[in-house]
């Protein structure tokens, strides 16, 4: 009992960074929306273009993708070709979604590993992004980590939610065996 109130209490707080992640990067989709305008404006009305605008919208763009992506994940909004899902039983169906998010979920955790490791070396190595802005470039790739780190649980979450449709799916079929024929032919 108490271990699975540790997993909900965990749960509650991993569902609110993921949409505390969300909301900031919504916050920057807007922010984006409202600096392009200006940028616009500045350059053909005040014949003044603010050039680090572009530099600004690449870092954003990069920062809206990773962390909006895990509670993306967690409300299955990513695109999915269901092809071969849809053809499938409940059991099977379960059973090819865990398979899928485990090599989703090692992918994940790949790019968290070397991601870390090239942030980490940018940090020591005090690489600064040589453009309008002069960015240490430790302060652009560090969502990159943070965020396949939060996908790589989300979708161990779901490979937990899998395996508990295919062994419900599982018990079913038996009960649905053990069920005496009602063929009237067999009496």
């Amino acid at each position: 009992m108490a271990e699975k109130q540790t997993r909900s209490v965990l749960g509650v707080w991993f569902n609110r960074l993921e949409d505390a992640f969300a909301l900031i990067a919504s916050i920057l989709v807007i922010s984006l929306t409202v600096l392009i305008g200006v940028s616009v404006i500045s350059r053909y009305v005040f014949d003044a273009p603010l050039g680090w605008v572009q530099e600004l919208t690449e870092y954003t763009l990069l920062f809206m993708t990773f962390l909006a992506a895990p509670r993306l994940l967690r409300e299955d909004g990513h695109v999915r070709v269901d092809i071969v899902l849809s053809q499938l039983g409940p059991r099977n169906k379960a059973l090819l979604r865990a398979w899928g998010s485990l090599l989703s979920a090692l992918a994940c955790f790949a790019l968290m590993w070397f991601s870390a490791q090239a942030t980490f070396d940018n940090y020591q190595r005090n690489v600064i992004v040589i453009n309008i802005l002069q960015i240490p470039k430790f302060y652009i790739l560090a969502i990159i980590p943070v965020s396949s780190l939060l996908l790589c649980i989300e979708f161990c979450r779901h490979i937990s939610k899998d395996i508990t449709e295919y062994k419900r799916a599982d018990e079913g079929k038996r009960k649905l065996d053990e069920v005496p024929s009602l063929n009237p032919y067999s009496l």
